[in-house]
């Protein structure tokens, strides 16, 4: 019988996935939108060797460090929050990823206490 899978797996897969395409295809782009076999193109990004994109991605799966940073996504703009995407942006780092984000001015509320 065929294994299913939870939703979350094929999420955190599918932003995997993406984020390791989009790298690759980076790396490999054409150029001047003219087509160019693969050693045009490594001889054309020549200037590029040893760097890496800077690709942000939203969702995450294991070993996605290697291809994307990380951006935690929208939150409200209370201390809750504030305290809350502290804790994460330093848990992502000891998990490896050591560039995430959040978006610190908050997103969905307002908020005017203090």
């Amino acid at each position: 019988a065929p294994k299913t899978k939870k939703t979350l797996e094929i999420w955190s897969f599918y932003s995997y996935n993406l984020h390791k395409a989009t790298y690759h295809g980076l790396n490999h782009l054409h150029l001047n939108g003219k087509t160019k076999d693969i050693e045009n193109i490594d001889k054309d990004l020549e200037w590029q060797c040893n760097q890496r994109n800077f690709i942000i991605g939203r969702g995450s799966f294991a070993d996605s460090h290697r291809y994307a940073r990380l951006w935690t996504g929208d939150n409200s703009s209370t201390w809750q929050f504030l305290k809350m995407f502290v804790a994460q942006v330093l848990a992502l780092g000891l998990s490896g990823i050591t560039i995430s984000g959040a978006d610190a001015g908050g997103f969905k509320q307002s908020y005017d206490g203090v």
